[in-house]
């Protein structure tokens, strides 16, 4: 009877050390989440790892702080039996941290992207009912522009982070993020222009057609139009100090980026064309003579690569390394984005995350301690029991 009770006994123990082991863990993870970050050096890592289904999130351990960049993952888990599909990761600008974004109406694989601000600090969806502007910081989402009645498309931030441009409702719409006020932009149509991006100052905006670019200014309507032969345009980035715009078009023998200067209306298109490299997709300028692409290169292989190109001279040299395209938690460079402002100012190496340990492993572990006890007693107490009775 003591052995049915000890044995009893411990595999309550063990349960109780499971999840103590695990709330434990979290809590500790949660305060580091909690701390200030202030003074901390941000960084975008010159690594991205490909990250295993056990991941920290948000809802349990805190929001990660600036945001480096964040992309969408295939499945993760937390804790015996959460799981989400089709996750948004954040990698933290501070740590490096890799952790699962909870947060509302979060898109559905196809239903648009996630964008973070220059700086890190906000990052914005759409959804049928808004825009919603997330503090990775506090961990406070706010939901924006109610009265629009479809999904916002091609989101992007302003230089300074404080607004957002898009299509909706077949015009062009500007969004003040601190205050929630909206804006639609009179001569710009998602039927005649494409991708959007906001000038220097954030006083303008630029969108391209494959027979030009137009610039607006949003608050007047005030339009200038640039005729250039873009071809298919697939993307679209505006120097946030220069003004000069990088236009990515998709071409039959790779896939060039032609770079205008809408402040010279003679001045020809320059084609910028890095030999060996074949670019998929813009990322944002850094500074006024170079900008920032995702390419596949002869040396890297499959790997996908961001690299700095120079518009002088096509040269090029890589910042950062990104994951296997069938990895466990990546799943393409197409639903990544940047802080490009932290691309610019500081490209670090992190270092590799302390990921953390699967509980599904912790309770094994401990199932497998508990009945090496418990055999234990039931196999060498009867034998010292019959052993002090001979004598």
């Amino acid at each position: 009877m003591r052995r049915i009770v000890a044995g009893l006994l411990l595999i309550g123990l063990a349960v109780a050390a499971f999840f103590g082991w695990t709330a434990g863990v979290d809590a500790l993870q949660r305060d580091g989440a909690d701390r200030p970050v202030a003074g901390a050096e941000l960084a975008v890592p010159s690594i991205v790892y490909d990250p295993p289904q056990v991941l920290a999130d948000t809802e349990h351990n805190g929001p990660p702080g600036p945001v480096a960049i964040a992309f969408r993952g295939n499945e993760a888990r937390h804790g015996l039996s959460d799981s989400s599909t089709d996750p948004w990761i954040v990698v933290s600008a501070a740590t490096g941290d890799y952790r699962v974004l909870a947060a509302p109406h979060l898109p559905a694989r196809g239903e648009g992207p996630l964008v973070v601000a220059p700086d890190g600090r906000a990052l914005a969806w759409g959804w049928n009912g808004g825009v919603v502007v997330y503090d990775p910081v506090s961990g406070e989402s706010r939901e924006l522009a109610g009265e629009l009645s479809e999904r916002p498309r091609h989101l992007v931030w302003s230089g300074s982070g404080d607004r957002l441009a898009f299509y909706a409702g077949g015009a062009a719409q500007v969004l003040d993020a601190a205050s929630g006020e909206l804006t639609a932009v009179p001569g710009l149509s998602e039927q005649s222009e494409r991708h959007l991006a906001f000038g220097p100052g954030g006083e303008t905006l630029v969108a391209s057609a494959p027979t030009g670019l137009s610039v607006v200014n949003w608050r007047s309507g005030q339009r200038q139009r640039i005729d250039a032969a873009l071809g298919r345009v697939v993307g679209l980035r505006v120097g946030p100090e220069s003004g000069r715009v990088a236009v990515l078009s998709i071409e039959r023998f790779g896939n060039p980026v032609r770079v205008l200067d809408p402040g010279r209306r003679s001045a020809p298109v320059q084609r910028v064309a890095p030999e060996r490299l074949f670019v998929q997709q813009l990322v944002g300028w850094l500074g006024d003579n170079a900008f920032a692409v995702v390419a596949l290169s002869a040396q890297t292989g499959p790997l996908r690569t961001i690299y700095q190109v120079s518009v002088d001279d096509a040269s090029y040299s890589s910042l950062v390394t990104l994951p296997d395209v069938d990895g466990t938690n990546w799943t393409d460079s197409s639903t990544m984005s940047v802080a490009t402002g932290l691309l610019q100012t500081r490209v670090a190496d992190l270092g590799e995350p302390n990921w953390p340990w699967d509980p599904r492993a912790k309770l094994s572990a401990l199932v497998l301690v508990t009945f090496f006890l418990l055999g234990y007693l039931v196999l060498m107490k009867p034998r010292r029991w019959r052993t002090s009775r001979r004598r």
